[in-house]
């Protein structure tokens, strides 16, 4: 379960960032982004136990 979790939070993650490298041009660390990150780690966590 753990894994595919990790799984998709990986290809979420790589989403973002191909987001930001289409909009901003490059990838820019954001105290924001980590909060969100966590945020959703949890939320998946929880959802899929």
């Amino acid at each position: 379960m753990i894994f595919k979790i990790l799984i998709l939070y990986i290809i979420v993650t790589i989403a973002w960032m191909l987001l930001e490298k289409i909009i901003y041009g490059q990838t820019q660390p954001r105290l924001v982004d980590d909060i969100v990150a966590i945020v959703l780690s949890i939320s998946l966590y929880y959802n899929f136990n």
